[in-house]
């Protein structure tokens, strides 16, 4: 009888202070795309360096932190994304870190 008040206890509380151990949700693309376009720059390019962290650089997270980064008003940050984009991606001729920088100075 004792053994299965106990075993009762064990299933009943377990998921409960599992939950409360679980990690954060995961930054999703999702997330830092609609930063960006809520104009949270800031938000957006740390949500995209999270990304970045969590899967790798690849030329679309790239493109889009120096995007975010120049919005922010960071523009040495930009350049230095907007050239990793490049490197990863030398066909795309949207990738102009020059243009994309200037423009958001001018703005």
């Amino acid at each position: 009888m004792n053994r299965f008040f106990l075993s009762i206890l064990f299933f009943l509380f377990v998921p409960f202070f599992t939950g409360l151990w679980a990690a954060p949700p995961p930054v999703t693309l999702d997330a830092a795309n609609l930063a960006y376009t809520e104009g949270h720059y800031a938000d957006a390019a740390r949500l995209f360096r999270q990304l970045i962290a969590g899967h790798g650089y690849s030329a679309s997270l790239c493109f889009n932190l120096a995007n975010a980064e120049a919005k922010a008003g960071h523009p040495g940050q930009a350049m230095l994304n907007y050239e990793r984009a490049r490197y990863l991606a030398p066909a795309d001729a949207d990738i102009d870190p020059r243009v994309a920088v200037e423009d958001d100075l001018v703005e």
